[in-house]
């Protein structure tokens, strides 16, 4: 009941006066951290009858939100504010994890809860994280990454930043770091990506015990990538070429070099990726496509090849003339690999959209002039998921507008548009009461919606979302509230609904 007393009073101080009392301006106004733990509090009691399979999904998001604000809050010099929902949440989101059916989702729910309370409490994250267990195949029988190594990036990052404010020696930051890091190795892959944000932060003071240390940690990720079959986690070129792309500047061209050869020395040899794979190489000069994942590696680790071994590369460039053209800086690479098919429900609603393209386009440009009409024709889309993923693109666009040429006709529109969105998205949340609450249709838009409004400060959508039936929506929507609130202020006051 507390926590309903305080929404109440949370909601009664929003802004509810009319458009014309209001300035069409932007105002810089104060971030208010406690109001938005206290909308944490009432998300987290309004959870209480989610089950536990799907509170689990529940929890991933409040402490992503909750560690959000917190960290940000305990941050600030002015602002004297605990972590303890962070902590509490992380540890029954880890808690909760180890009731999931054992596989990938369990794992990467483990890994994601102290992902989180590294942001709180750095030391206790990376002391847990042996405990989340080995790796597990997925569906189809395949390791697309060890989830660990994953989560070792954000978690050796902030412990190494937590230690820094701390006092705690380089030594001794690297020694917890290499304990964990060589667990993860021993029972799966190495963590060569969070291998390398350590490499970048020993670049900051590169004397020759960050030297040491860089080639140390070259040295086991070498050792690391030629054991065992290649392929056993499918990202495993991606992250040791990142940890070479960042190891050059510490350690000894001898051992780059050596590094070097492991790596391309896999790749001539080995099997390209399965699945239909297709990426595109930009440089500076160039756009290179590829549909042989061997060829791209090749081509994304043919400049750091020419910057220690000209010749080297020479050679490799007359069997593969395609890498004459990466002696230039390779501003972007996109990759995608395709193993299955479109299900029918997916092709039909590819088909749909295909063929609502032209009066799409229409909307769109219609609502850079006139915003009412084009809310209009959204509204008479035949396919709720695209009218409302359509209306919702509207709203974005016009508060994006209503920051910098605010026009009276279009501010009268958005609320409208909001309330419409909203009311739709609630009966769409509803229709699939069996599905996962985050992948029900709708959900995205009701959560960016009431992220929105709750930036603006408004308080007749918090109030739509206190009156909710169904408490798991409310308690997601209560969430992402508090998420809005945690902002600085995106665009001036709107008026309510009529």
């Amino acid at each position: 009941m507390k926590y309903g007393l305080a929404l109440l009073a949370l909601v009664s101080v929003l802004s509810t006066d009319p458009l014309n009392s209001k300035p069409l301006t932007s105002p810089t106004d104060v971030v208010d951290q406690n109001a938005a733990l206290r909308l944490l509090d009432a998300s987290y009691a309004a959870s209480s009858k989610i089950e536990p399979t799907q509170r689990v999904y529940y929890l991933t998001y409040l402490t992503i939100i909750a560690a959000d604000i917190e960290s940000k809050a305990s941050d600030s010099e002015s602002t004297a504010l605990d972590t303890h929902r962070t902590r509490a949440w992380c540890n029954e989101l880890f808690s909760l994890a180890f009731q999931m059916p054992l596989g990938p989702d369990r794992i990467a729910t483990e890994k994601n809860a102290l992902m989180q309370l590294s942001r709180v409490d750095a030391p206790l994250a990376l002391s847990t994280l042996p405990q989340v267990e080995f790796p597990q195949p997925d569906a189809m029988g395949e390791f697309p990454e060890d989830v660990r190594a994953d989560g070792a990036i954000t978690i050796f990052q902030n412990l190494w930043e937590a230690s820094k404010k701390s006092g705690v020696p380089v030594s001794s930051r690297l020694k917890q770091i290499n304990s964990v890091a060589k667990h993860i190795e021993d029972t799966g892959e190495y963590p060569y990506r969070a291998m390398a944000r350590i490499i970048q932060e020993l670049a900051n003071t590169p004397d020759d015990n960050a030297r040491i240390e860089a080639s140390s940690i070259l040295e086991e990720a070498v050792q690391s990538y030629q054991r065992k079959e290649e392929f056993k986690f499918q990202n495993r070129r991606d992250e040791f070429l990142v940890l070479l792309q960042n190891v050059k500047p510490l350690v000894s061209i001898e051992l780059y070099k050596q590094a070097l050869h492991v790596f391309v020395g896999q790749i001539t040899t080995g099997k390209p990726q399965q699945g239909k794979y297709e990426a595109k190489a930009i440089t500076k000069k160039t756009e290179v496509s590829f549909s042989d994942s061997n060829r791209a590696f090749l081509f994304r680790v043919s400049p750091l090849i020419n910057q220690v071994d000209h010749q080297w590369n020479q050679e490799l460039v007359r069997d593969y003339p395609e890498l004459a053209q990466a002696d230039d800086e390779i501003v972007s690479f996109r990759a995608h690999k395709t193993s299955g098919i479109a299900t029918a429900e997916e092709r039909a609603q590819a088909r749909q959209k295909k063929a609502l393209e032209g009066e799409i386009q229409k909307i769109k440009e219609l609502q850079k002039t006139d915003l009412p009409q084009a809310f209009a024709r959204a509204q008479a889309l035949p396919n709720p998921t695209i009218r409302i993923n359509c209306l919702m693109a509207l709203l974005d666009d016009g508060a994006q507008s209503a920051t910098s040429t605010p026009q009276i006709q279009s501010i009268k529109v958005l609320p409208e548009l909001a309330a419409t969105i909203f009311k739709q998205g609630v009966t769409m949340f509803d229709q699939a009461p069996n599905e996962r609450a985050n992948r029900r249709s709708g959900f995205n838009e009701l959560a960016r919606v009431t992220e929105l409004y709750a930036s603006c400060r408004e308080g007749w959508l918090l109030e739509r979302i206190q009156n909710l039936q169904n408490d798991t929506l409310k308690a997601y929507l209560l969430m992402y509230a508090a998420k809005g609130m945690a902002e600085p202020r995106k665009i001036f006051s709107l008026p309510p609904p009529t």
